[in-house]
């Protein structure tokens, strides 16, 4: 039985939730009826990753993009997809050029995806993120149905962000960021593990993951920390993460005078067990299209505060608390969650029947690449 082969193409930073996604889809598809390949500009850190390592997935590149030499990078973008690819899945955040999927059509490739994960540009510069939520909104209007088979979206705000009114509703198409629940099964002994090792036994412990960039609002959070100190002697805050502005809220900590409660761990690969050591965990994005480690938390049993622009699709057990990103309300909520806490259990079954375990989803996920492909 031939494979299908799958062709995503993926952003050049590794350490985000798309490529989380991806790698999960990895672990657990059929590989004996699916092969995936990775299309990028730059694929040095990918071949640094365990995955690359593990699972050694083919890797193609292109060196120049449509915006720089348009005729270079059509033939290059050509001669990879000759190469036997039956699906294109391209996963985006905003648009900035639809060349690749012109190509691809124009080709006959079978199924071509445009598969939406963000509601927002992420650019730590507010000049550059004007500048290139212009250039989004000009592609947006010019996206048709002629430049895809599929259309799929973490979310309905994922959803709307990305597709114009030209894309009818119903051919969008919801894929649920699926995760690997039995790894995220409240675990009492593995907390109590996990806090003495990070030296926090008797800590009110409030946990963030997610990297250090515009969208995840990291400076709302540390001024609402401080706030939450004065009230709670012995808060710590849990911060797991790398990216640009991590230097700088290393200083603002400082400036706040909260710099030895704050714990900034860097990039972990441990996520799972530490929120098992949280109390709470919170998410002050100033936008998500749908953010996986908030069904993971949920899934350890923690309570969820989340700043209302992120979509209340996140909340799948009724413990995401959804405020306003205003200082005052999220300490009070903050404060009220460490008074009224409750007694921690797993949300792992359901998590499963609301769809979002890997290891039930993958088979749905299968179905939708093998259709009209000639493939069941």
């Amino acid at each position: 039985m031939r494979k299908i082969r799958i062709l995503h193409m993926t952003p050049p930073i590794i350490n985000n939730g798309v490529y989380k996604y991806i790698f999960t889809l990895l672990k657990y598809i059929d590989k004996s009826r699916f092969e995936f390949d990775f299309l990028m500009q730059n694929p040095q850190e990918l071949m640094r990753t365990n995955e690359y390592r593990k699972y050694k997935f083919g890797i193609r590149s292109f060196t120049t993009t449509q915006r720089e030499d348009p005729g270079k990078f059509r033939k290059e973008i050509y001669d990879i997809l000759s190469d036997g690819y039956e699906i294109l899945e391209l996963h985006t955040s905003y648009w900035r050029g639809f060349m690749i999927e012109e190509i691809a059509m124009e080709m006959g490739i079978h199924k071509v995806i445009v598969h939406s994960h963000s509601s927002g540009l992420d650019n730590n510069e507010p000049a550059e993120r004007a500048q290139q939520l212009m250039l989004h909104e000009k592609f947006k209007k010019e996206f048709t149905c002629k430049l895809a088979t599929d259309f799929w979206a973490c979310s309905r705000e994922a959803g709307e962000w990305l597709f114009g009114e030209q894309i009818p509703r119903e051919r969008i198409r919801y894929v649920r960021n699926a995760i690997e629940a039995d790894k995220f099964v409240f675990d009492e002994e593995l907390r109590n593990q996990k806090r003495r090792e990070l030296g926090l036994e008797h800590c009110f412990v409030i946990g963030n993951t997610g990297r250090f960039e515009y969208q995840k609002n990291h400076e709302f959070l540390l001024k609402v920390f401080a706030d939450v100190r004065e009230k709670i002697p012995n808060a710590k805050l849990l911060l797991a993460g790398e990216g640009e502005l991590l230097q700088k809220m290393k200083k603002l900590s400082l400036q706040l005078g909260v710099a030895n409660d704050v714990i900034f761990l860097g990039w972990r690969e441990d996520v799972n067990e530490l929120l098992q050591a949280m109390d709470l965990y919170v998410q002050p994005s100033l936008f998500e299209g749908l953010a996986l480690v908030l069904i993971e938390a949920q899934t350890t049993g923690l309570s969820c505060i989340v700043s209302g622009t992120v979509s209340k699709e996140s909340d799948i057990t009724g413990n995401c608390i959804f405020s306003e990103l205003d200082h005052k309300k999220w300490t009070v909520r903050i404060i009220d969650a460490y008074q009224n806490k409750t007694a921690r259990r797993s949300w792992h079954e359901e998590v499963r029947k609301a769809g979002y375990d890997i290891s039930y989803e993958i088979r749905n996920i299968e179905q939708m690449y093998r259709e009209r492909i000639g493939c069941e």
